[in-house]
C-alpha cells in the first residue's frame, strides 16, 4: 500500500526523532516538522516550491507557469494599493508585475496612509506565477487594474498573484520587518 506524502513525511520524522530521544534539538526538530506538515495542507503557511530570480522569471516564464515561487527584489513602481513591479537589484532586465491577491494592508509602525510597499523597498513576494492578461486577472479575482498597469504593461508578460509579500526595513526603519501580507 502506498503511503500518502505527509504521512510518509511524519513517519520518517518520528524515525528521526525517536533516534535522538533525550536531546533537546530532536524535540524541537519533531515540532517543526509536525507543524509545517499540519499548516502546510491547511493554507496557513505559504511554502514556495522554490526562489528564482526576476530575470529568471522572465526569460524562461513558459517553466514557471502554474508554480508557487518566491523572488526577492527592488520596488521600481507601485500602483494603487495591490500592484507593484519589482525588478533584480544591481541587474539590468525587465521589470515582474506583482498583484496581490487582496489590498495591501498599511506599513506596520507608520501613518495609515503609509503603504506596506514603496518604490525602493526590497521585497520578497511568495505566489502563483501566471501570463498578464488583464482581462482574465479582473474577471477572476474580481477586481479592476489601475489604468496605468495595462498601459505600461505588456500582456502575456509574468506576473506574481501573491500570497505573501515581505518589505525588507529601509536604512533608518525599525527590524520588524514593515509588516506583510500572510
Amino acid at each position: 500500500m502506498k503511503m500518502k506524502k505527509g504521512l510518509h513525511f511524519l513517519a520518517w520524522t518520528n524515525q528521526y526523532v525517536s533516534s535522538r530521544k533525550n536531546s533537546p534539538v530532536g524535540g524541537a526538530m519533531f515540532l517543526l516538522f509536525f507543524l509545517l506538515t499540519v499548516f502546510s495542507g491547511a493554507g496557513g503557511i505559504v511554502l514556495a516550491e522554490e526562489i528564482v530570480g526576476v530575470n529568471e522569471l522572465n526569460e524562461n516564464l513558459d517553466q514557471y507557469i502554474g508554480k508557487t515561487v518566491t523572488v526577492r527584489g527592488e520596488v521600481e513602481d507601485v500602483y494603487g494599493n495591490r500592484s507593484f513591479t519589482v525588478d533584480e537589484e544591481g541587474i539590468l532586465g525587465k521589470d515582474l508585475l506583482v498583484i496581490s491577491d487582496k489590498p495591501l494592508p498599511p506599513r506596520v509602525g507608520g501613518p495609515e496612509e503609509t503603504p506596506l510597499v514603496l518604490k525602493d523597498d526590497t521585497v520578497e513576494v511568495t505566489g502563483t506565477v501566471r501570463r498578464f492578461v488583464a482581462t482574465e486577472i479582473e474577471r477572476e479575482m474580481g477586481i479592476d487594474l489601475e489604468p496605468q498597469i495595462e498601459v505600461e504593461i505588456e500582456e502575456n508578460r509574468p506576473v506574481i498573484v501573491a500570497k505573501s509579500i515581505t518589505p525588507e526595513p529601509q536604512e533608518g526603519q525599525k527590524s520588524d520587518r514593515g509588516g506583510g501580507t500572510e
